[in-house]
Order: structure tokens, then C-alpha cells, then sequence
């Protein structure tokens, strides 16, 4: 009767480890296609984004799709402000 029981319970807990695994697998799977479709978005966003042309470096910003200003044109601004604040340091630096 013990020996039943404990078989019982091992059957028991493997049908739960089974249910649990089932679960995960669904679950890993759905996040896969999100994952899938979230990719797809972003790939499909960034050929559609408008790209700052080279020769416009003037002080009207670049706007993205979604209205805010491109990041690469932030980034090159900022790029451009470091390296003249670097350029002025070493020329006060060379007059002094």
C-alpha cells in the first residue's frame, strides 16, 4: 500500500513537471514571435526613418517620423560642441 502510494506520487509529480515544461514551451514560443514582430518593427522603422543628408549642417534639427529630433543629428552636434571646446582649451592653453 505505501510502495502504491509513493508510485502515486511519482506519477503525480511528473505529470506536474510535464504541465509546467508544456506551459514554458507555449510561453517561450509566443515570445519568440513578439520578439519576431517587435524585430520586424524596428527594421521597418529604421528603413522608413529620414537619414540627416551630409551637407545640411545647418541649426534647423532633423526631425524623425515620430516628430523628435534624429539622434544622429544630436550626436553630431554634440560631437561638434566637445571638439570645440576641446579646440578652445588648447588654444587658451597654447596663449597662456
Amino acid at each position: 500500500m505505501i510502495f502504491a502510494g509513493a508510485i502515486m506520487a511519482i506519477l503525480i509529480y511528473l505529470l506536474h513537471l510535464s504541465v509546467a515544461v508544456s506551459k514554458l514551451h507555449y510561453q517561450n514560443r509566443v515570445l519568440s514571435q513578439e520578439l519576431v514582430l517587435l524585430r520586424e518593427k524596428l527594421e521597418r522603422k529604421e528603413r522608413t526613418r529620414v537619414q540627416e543628408p551630409i551637407e545640411s549642417a545647418g541649426e534647423e534639427p532633423l526631425l524623425a517620423p515620430d516628430g523628435t529630433i534624429a539622434m544622429k543629428y544630436r550626436l553630431f552636434r554634440l560631437n561638434a560642441w566637445f571638439c570645440m571646446e576641446r579646440m578652445e582649451s588648447a588654444l587658451a592653453a597654447n596663449a597662456s
